[in-house]
């Protein structure tokens, strides 16, 4: 139990900074100002960390790189979606263009937020 709440304490560190590179990488992406997506990129960070804790803790999944890749895949695109959504009713743009961009970018930063956890939570 301890190993698992140091991991979740890892990935919620990690994930405002993952958020806040993926909102970097989507505003280069789609074009738009910085300060306009990079809160909601932190957001989506935040929430990609908490649904892969949550994935974790209720399927008891073990720390198989594997397996967290899935976790974080499933939760980066899930959470990428919504917020894309959200963004693109933010800005009235394309609502596919901004879930399409959301999930791929949250797919990346689910990726990258296990890479990171995983790679600093190892012999711990």
């Amino acid at each position: 139990m301890e190993k698992n709440d140091k991991f979740n304490e890892q990935l919620i560190g990690f994930s405002i900074p993952v958020g806040a590179f993926s909102g970097l990488i989507a505003s280069v992406v789609v074009g738009l100002e910085l300060p306009s997506i990079i809160g909601q990129g932190t957001a989506g960070g935040i929430l990609t960390a908490g649904l892969i804790s949550i994935i974790i803790n209720r399927f008891e999944i073990e720390y198989n790189i594997l397996k967290l890749f899935v976790a974080g895949i499933f939760s980066g695109s899930m959470a990428g979606f919504w917020i894309g959504l959200l963004t693109a009713w933010t800005i009235n743009g394309s609502y596919l263009y901004g879930a399409l961009i959301g999930s791929g970018i949250g797919l990346v930063g689910g990726i990258l937020l296990i890479l990171l956890t995983h790679h600093f939570s190892k012999g711990k």
